[in-house]
């Protein structure tokens, strides 16, 4: 439980508000898929986000 709330914290800092055709709308930048095409979909994502860089907050 613990891992899934750290990586929804990592993924809340990385989207930015962009503005299409006076829309405002939310964009994520790309993510690298590290894990590979091994396992489940589910297991993919998590090792891509788990091997995004920290945000240094402070």
């Amino acid at each position: 439980m613990l891992n899934n709330a750290a990586r929804y914290r990592k993924l809340q800092q990385l989207p930015k508000r962009v503005y299409i055709d006076g829309i405002a709308t939310i964009q994520f930048p790309r993510i690298a898929a590290t894990g590979g095409d091994e396992g489940s979909f589910e297991n993919s994502v998590n090792l891509a986000v788990d091997d995004l860089p920290d945000r240094n907050r402070w």
